[in-house]
């Protein structure tokens, strides 16, 4: 046998031995890809009102994670587990005693639990699309942030986190699905604190924006 064959055997036997599903039922799901922090504020605070102070800029990285859930025919319920991590490249300061761009160091991750609800479309059996949000709680660690003038953040918070989705699904057989799809991920109330070190603004704590593009491939299996 040619041995480039094996594959596609392989899967034609995963897909044939995959149990039926039906129009209701439980699942499990996988999903990774590249995620994008957006450019966002740093605010400081003066009487509860926020004072633009800094402009962060992030690299692209990535994410990866899971699902357990719930579907009926055009509905589905799940519980979710992401993580997602991606490097601060630079922040743009104007505070008297630090102005000026400054080339960052360090990472900034987040590990979300989400309760998800999605739409699917029913528009044909062999492209599915679909809509979804979800609502929950995500951890954030700010990993070893440093710039020219030394270490800037080196903790972690907990905030409160959404989502939106918008994808479409290919199903592979009578159980297994392909799914593609966009999530915008954000994470409110974060203010970490400087580290004391810093010139102008050492010891502050600062309003920090978390917002996500996130690009996924995935799997799902209904059983």
């Amino acid at each position: 046998m040619r041995a480039w064959k094996l594959p596609i055997l392989a899967v034609a036997a995963l897909l044939a031995g995959a149990a039926p599903a039906s129009a209701e039922g439980y699942y499990m799901a996988l999903h990774g890809g590249a995620n994008f922090t957006h450019d966002g504020a740093v605010d400081d605070y003066f009487f509860f009102e926020p004072n633009q102070i800094g402009h962060s800029a992030f690299e692209s990285g990535y994410g990866f994670g899971g699902a357990f859930g719930y579907k009926s025919p055009d509905w589905r319920v799940e519980l979710e587990a992401t993580y997602r991590r991606n490097g601060l490249d630079r922040i743009e300061w104007d505070v008297f005693g630090k102005d000026g761009t400054f080339k960052t160091d360090g990472d900034i991750s987040s590990l979300a639990f989400l309760i998800n609800a999605f739409w699917d479309i029913p528009v044909g059996p062999s492209v599915v699309p679909y809509l979804g949000a979800g609502i929950g709680a995500a951890y954030v660690e700010f990993d070893d942030l440093s710039d020219a003038d030394g270490p800037l953040f080196d903790e972690s918070e907990v905030g409160l986190a959404a989502q939106l989705a918008l994808g479409v699904g290919f199903p592979l057989g009578e159980a297994i699905t392909l799914s593609m799809d966009y999530r915008f991920f954000f994470v409110g109330f974060l203010d970490p604190t400087v580290d004391s070190s810093q010139p102008g603004i050492g010891g502050q704590s600062l309003g920090f924006e978390y917002t996500n593009s996130t690009l996924w491939l995935g799997l799902r299996y209904e059983f």
